[in-house]
């Protein structure tokens, strides 16, 4: 493999989402099944319509959304951490340093968001080829501690000496053999369950069907999230110098 080709970035977000399995799929599971179980023992005891229901289901949103955005955060760090050479990640650090995180990455997300919707007011082109630019943002953010117009410029600049048809290359070429791994894998699970029901009941053999597409599903969205990350770390490692002299610019 070339040197921060594709492909070496790929191993390397496989092996971690291989070896942190745990921590980057089943703990952000366990949290949501827990909210969303309290939230339907509430509204079996309270009703649908009673106002205890009405703010448990908003606080119940509100904890999902800052977890998730404090979560993503996490993981980026985690994989900082395992691109630096650590053989071990602290989940409790990473979940409060994605809290500290937390407004500097919202307020970096609207910003990019609005910046791109606008520029792909003008023509789509033109959306997409600041889409591209501003990709890194929010991980600038996230890692760099560096907010808002910064973040984006930041990420500009790094997109644009990395190279921008090597990084819009990257996402095609990683979501397309991902989607394609996912149809031949769901078209084999089908052909398995059509089998199976020839010989055992077919509701358990659904129920278990459902359960490997849904954690082969989260799986790969978790793998191609992993990968955005690595793909950061590799950019910023090239890049050290000019990260540095833009980041003390800036400050």
């Amino acid at each position: 493999m070339q040197q921060n080709s594709t492909d070496l970035i790929a191993k390397s977000a496989w092996d971690a989402t291989l070896k942190y399995w745990k921590e980057f799929i089943v703990l952000p599971f366990i949290v949501t099944v827990i909210l969303c179980l309290i939230q339907f023992l509430v509204v079996m005891q309270m009703g649908e319509n009673s106002k205890t229901t009405l703010a448990v289901s908003i606080l119940i949103t509100l904890t999902l959304t800052v977890f998730g955005i404090a979560f993503a955060t996490a993981v980026l760090k985690w994989c900082a951490d395992i691109f630096s050479g650590k053989k071990e990640i602290d989940v409790a650090e990473g979940i409060k340093y994605g809290l500290s995180r937390f407004w500097g990455v919202v307020g970096t997300s609207l910003l990019t968001t609005i910046k791109i919707f606008l520029w792909a007011l003008l023509l789509i082109l033109p959306g997409l080829y600041k889409a591209v630019q501003y990709s890194q943002s929010v991980k600038i953010s996230q890692l760099e501690k560096l907010s808002g117009n910064k973040a984006n410029l930041i990420s500009q600049k790094l997109i644009m000496s990395v190279g921008f048809l090597r990084t819009l290359g990257n996402i095609m070429a990683i979501q397309t053999v991902v989607m394609v791994a996912i149809y031949v894998f769901i078209a084999l699970i089908y052909l398995v369950g059509f089998l199976l029901i020839f010989i055992v009941p077919p509701t358990p053999v659904i129920i278990v069907l459902g359960i490997i597409v849904i954690g082969a599903s989260l799986f790969a969205g978790t793998f191609l999230y992993v990968f955005t990350n690595f793909q950061y770390l590799y950019y910023r490692d090239e890049q050290k110098t000019l990260m540095a002299k833009t980041k003390e610019a800036l400050m």
